[in-house]
């Protein structure tokens, strides 16, 4: 779907003022500042823009830099587009320059970004050579689960956009559904790590069954995105499947607390 939106802003100060204007959550956008009777300045962003189409790629992904003069009014066109997937957000907002770039500076986020995956992917490549060595399938499970929750925070925090899919954005998309296979990977190291066959036969038994419940749910989740494109019911229906998966890991520890196997209180803790 494609919207259009027109307006003006108007600068009654006396001075000259270097705005800029936030779209919000918009997939692609051209943006038109009516210059002159025969000039246009276009400004195009968006989140699947790829970055050699983007005037301003980087903070001003969803924004657009304005600058009205002092005493004066101004017109805009905007176009905005929803893509393959989703529908466009727009929230137009106002900032000046300084508190724009104070909203848009991440250096403190990415810093802990790069602790917390540092972490992350060292225990990954540590558990898949202790699962080669050992010759564990558990080890692999384990890192395959961290490898998507990586995945997860490094999609909704932009850096594989960024980095990664800077030319192909929508890739980025495609990704969502490898997150999914997470709770998958979980639940089966945690069935392997505790020996639940053995340690507690009931809980087993659930987590066999909530494993298969969640692979059916993966695989609907995803035939569902392919086809109608859009994340609507999904939304709802992985907030009852979380709940679900948290009663389950609940329900686990208390019991796990309850045996006197070494191995399931450590993993408690």
């Amino acid at each position: 779907h494609v919207y259009w939106v027109h307006f003006y802003l108007q600068n009654k100060t006396n001075k000259d003022l270097n705005l800029t204007l936030y779209l919000g959550d918009i997939d692609f956008f051209d943006f038109y500042h009516v210059m002159s009777q025969d000039s246009l300045e276009i400004v195009r962003g968006g989140g699947l823009m790829p970055a050699w189409k983007m005037t301003y790629p980087g903070a001003f992904r969803f924004a657009v830099p304005v600058r009205l003069e002092k005493d004066s009014t101004h017109q805009f066109y905007a176009r905005l587009e929803n893509g393959e997937f989703g529908q466009p957000y727009p929230v137009f907002k106002l900032y000046g320059e300084d508190r724009f770039e104070e909203l848009t500076n991440l250096d403190w986020r990415n810093f802990w970004q790069g602790i917390f995956h540092g972490v992350l992917w060292v225990m990954i490549i540590y558990n898949i050579f202790f699962s080669f060595i050992g010759r564990d399938k558990t080890y692999f499970y384990y890192a395959l689960y961290m490898f998507a929750i990586s995945l997860y925070f490094l999609n909704i925090f932009g850096f594989l956009n960024k980095y990664v899919f800077y030319n192909h954005p929508e890739y980025g998309t495609y990704v969502w559904l490898i997150m999914q296979s997470a709770a998958i990977f979980y639940i089966i190291f945690v069935r392997k790590f505790l020996n639940l066959k053995v340690v507690h036969p009931l809980w087993d038994r659930i987590s066999k069954y909530l494993l298969y419940a969640v692979i059916g749910f993966v695989v609907f989740k995803a035939g569902y995105f392919l086809i109608y494109k859009e994340y609507g019911i999904l939304s709802y229906l992985s907030q009852i499947v979380l709940f679900l998966g948290a009663l389950f890991t609940v329900g686990l520890i208390v019991s796990l607390i309850q045996t006197k196997s070494q191995l399931a209180r450590y993993f408690t803790i």
